[in-house]
């Protein structure tokens, strides 16, 4: 017993890491180093370290808005073996969670790469398989909890690559906690603000992957499609899930990448109308339905992509109307 435990935790930290990725267009399972992992065993690196199992405990206080904690967490033990330098998990478990925090590491990267400061990002803290209580809602098998401020990670249980493995999944669920970052963590109490954060969500994986539809290999999200025809009608702006509107906030964002065929830019301009947002409006119930108007107003010195930006709103939310859109 004693030697087990010494060798567990004396195993060499693999240089490479047999990992999920998508290469041309199809997830495969191929090395890549991932230098944030200083444990490989359990999960625990520059990034933020893992915990399993314990209690994820969400006290709703008022429409949304909650409270959650993770009590009584183990250490992972995450088990693998070594190909010369490579470190291939012993089963389809611990590949998803070292996928998860080499997408984690690649949005890291990402962001810096544009030019974001990530230090208030990192770590994050994640949990693997807890004992979820309180939340009347479902969790699928990957999740950032606002409340708590975790990752949660759940077993697979759906066909397809595994939700933590999803590198489209990953940015969408982080840029929740970036969302949190950039308007002060204090304006996602009310459903409709709820439904930007998806939205925001949404328009960083779209994109930075410069992909319409990132989360098709693992479910299917027609419905997410933001290169589609999604609409504020009454169906999605009464809807229960933030989701429906949500998408309608990206795929204006998606609409403009189109329009300018610079995703990168496209994304700047998004953030940048979600700080003027910010800044500009109270936290308040009705105030994401002036956000389109800030998004439109980053092009104001661009009258033809402005032009076509309009009519495109107008399309997306034919009940508006942009003060962007009407000049003088």
């Amino acid at each position: 017993m004693w030697f087990l435990l010494w060798w567990a935790c004396a195993s060499p930290l693999p240089d490479r890491y047999l990992i999920l990725q998508p290469i041309d267009g199809e997830y495969t399972a191929a090395p890549l180093e991932i230098p944030s992992i200083t444990d490989a065993r359990r999960l625990e690196g520059s990034l933020g370290n893992a915990v399993h199992g314990g209690k994820l405990r969400v006290d709703l206080l008022e429409g949304l808005e909650g409270s959650e904690s993770v009590v009584d967490g183990k250490p992972l033990q995450i088990g693998y073996t070594l190909d010369g330098d490579l470190g291939v998990a012993t089963d389809p478990t611990g590949m998803m969670l070292w996928s998860f925090y080499a997408h984690l590491d690649g949005t890291k990267a990402d962001l810096e790469t544009r030019g974001y400061d990530t230090e208030p990002l990192f770590p994050v803290d994640i949990v693997f398989e807890p004992v979820i209580s309180g939340y009347p809602f479902d969790y699928s098998n990957a999740a950032y909890s606002v409340e708590a401020g975790v990752f949660v990670l759940l077993p697979d249980a759906f066909d397809g690559v595994p939700y933590g493995a999803n590198i489209g999944i990953v940015r969408h669920e982080f840029a929740h906690r970036w969302f949190e970052e950039l308007t002060g963590g204090a304006r996602h109490s009310y459903a409709d603000e709820r439904a930007l954060q998806e939205g925001f969500a949404d328009a960083y994986a779209t994109l930075s992957l410069d992909d319409p539809t990132p989360f098709e290999a693992s479910f299917n999200n027609d419905d997410r499609d933001v290169s589609g025809d999604a609409i504020a009608d009454t169906l999605a702006i009464a809807s229960s899930s933030p989701y429906a509107m949500g998408t309608v906030y990206a795929s204006l964002a998606w609409d403009l990448r189109e329009i300018t065929d610079d995703p990168s830019a496209t994304l700047d301009r998004w953030v940048a109308a979600l700080n003027a947002w910010h800044s500009g409006t109270n936290a308040e119930e009705g105030a994401v339905a002036e956000f389109p108007n800030y998004f439109l107003s980053m092009y104001a010195n661009e009258p033809s992509v402005l032009s076509e930006a309009c009519i495109l709103a107008a399309y997306r939310f034919p009940s508006e109307e942009f003060a962007a859109c009407s000049p003088g």
